[in-house]
């Protein structure tokens, strides 16, 4: 929910707050998309999310304010990035600056965590008395990472491998990472081949962690409670 709020002491300018759990917010849309310099000062309340719908979006975006302007965030809830879903996907970015920006507050703002990597491949094998090695079938996939944390949960545990012969499998994925953490690498398969191990491939890399913050370059003091997330250009 977006609603005038009282300004902040000694602060005038466009008032802004969140008391509302809301995806993908737009905080120069939301002030009225303003062709010249303002001062904007948003509050999003405790217990409140603003959150991104995918790792492509942010939880709140500030892009397309002039160069002079000035945005204070005064965070008590959380702004929050997407966690990646899939094999080796990074997790998504909360928030992005498009000028000079401030944020205090007790709340925090965490990058989505990155979804761990697919379990390496794996091919097992038998002995024929009379032909010797046998290989097995073909390769057997891995298990897939654990998905990354967001909101909706997380992170988990990645998949256990696929039984290839004799019980032996293929590499476990790998598990997701938690708030602005990248995902952990997928396990080695782990098949002998004809009593010895062969035949295997390592895991892939896990997913990169969202960032916390986007400066885009911008100039910004960050004095938030909690920050998850690398903070970058």
């Amino acid at each position: 929910m977006l609603m005038p709020i009282i300004p902040q002491p000694g602060i005038a300018g466009i008032n802004l707050t969140y008391s509302s759990d809301t995806a993908d917010v737009d905080g120069f849309a939301a002030a009225g998309s303003p062709s010249g310099d303002v001062t904007v000062n948003i509050t999003i309340t405790s217990g409140t999310e603003l959150y991104a719908s995918t790792t492509s979006n942010y939880g709140l975006d500030l892009n397309g304010f002039s160069a002079g302007s000035l945005v204070n965030l005064f965070i008590e809830g959380e702004i929050q990035g997407k966690g990646g879903k899939t094999s080796g996907a990074a997790g998504g970015p909360a928030l992005r600056l498009g000028c000079e920006t401030n944020t205090s507050g007790a709340g925090a703002i965490r990058g989505g965590g990155g979804n761990g990597g697919q379990g390496g491949t794996s091919q097992g094998s038998t002995t024929d008395v009379e032909v010797g090695c046998v290989i097995v079938g073909g390769a057997v996939a891995g298990g897939a990472g654990g998905a990354g944390q967001d909101r909706v949960g997380g992170p988990a545990s990645g998949s256990s491998g696929s039984s290839v012969y004799s019980s032996k499998l293929s590499g476990a994925g790998g598990a997701g990472g938690a708030w602005g953490v990248a995902g952990s690498t997928g396990g080695t398969g782990n098949a002998t081949t004809c009593g010895a191990p062969g035949y295997n491939n390592a895991g892939s890399a896990g997913g990169a962690a969202g960032l916390s913050i986007k400066t885009q370059s911008n100039t910004y003091s960050n004095l938030v409670t909690t920050t998850n997330g690398s903070i970058s250009a």
